[in-house]
Formats: C-alpha cells, sequence, structure tokens
C-alpha cells in the first residue's frame, strides 16, 4: 500500500512541475492549469489505449500513469528500476527548467 501512495505522489510531482514549466515559459502563466490538464488527460488516454492494444506498447515510456501501475505493486514486483530512473530524471529536468526559466521572467503585476 505505502509503495502505491509513492507511487501517486511521484506521479503528481510529474504534473506538479509540468504545470510550473509551462507557467515559467509561458507568457500568460493563467494558461498553465489548463495546459497541464491537457497533458495530464492526453497521457491518461495514452495509457489506457496502450492497455487497450498490445501494439501500443513501446509508447510506454511516454505517459507516467505507466510508470507506477498498480497491477506492478499488487504483485511483487514493486516498483520497476527504469521507470523510477525516468521519473527522477523528468522531475529534475522540469524543476531546473522551472528555475532557468522563471529566473528570466519579467513579472507583469
Amino acid at each position: 500500500m505505502t509503495r502505491l501512495i509513492l507511487g501517486m505522489f511521484i506521479l503528481q510531482l510529474i504534473f506538479l512541475f509540468i504545470g510550473t514549466v509551462i507557467a515559467a515559459v509561458s507568457k500568460h502563466p493563467k494558461t498553465a492549469p489548463t495546459l497541464a490538464a491537457g497533458i495530464l488527460l492526453i497521457t491518461f488516454m495514452l495509457s489506457i489505449g496502450i492497455d487497450l492494444n498490445n501494439r501500443l506498447e513501446k509508447l510506454k515510456y511516454l505517459t507516467p500513469f505507466k510508470y507506477f501501475d498498480a497491477k506492478n505493486f499488487i504483485s511483487v514486483r514493486g516498483f520497476e528500476p527504469v521507470y523510477m530512473i525516468l521519473s527522477v530524471l523528468i522531475i529534475a529536468v522540469l524543476l531546473s527548467a522551472t528555475y532557468v526559466f522563471y529566473k528570466h521572467r519579467d513579472l507583469n503585476v
């Protein structure tokens, strides 16, 4: 159960930092939640498509929903190292991109 909660937390962090990067890069930061929700929906639909069609199995690295699949946690497999490394890498890149773009941002209040 703890592994599942940790997986959900990492998944939330990925989408949080996607939203922060969009807000830092965009000229209109108020559009960031809409774009991040759109990305979340597209990746979720992709994960469902992968479940329905085995020929799409190669696309599993594009959707974070496949990184922490509940089926893997219920069985004894737990976290797959490739997905953990990929998640940490994605979070680090998004966090550093947020920092870089936010430093150069001209805030209009």
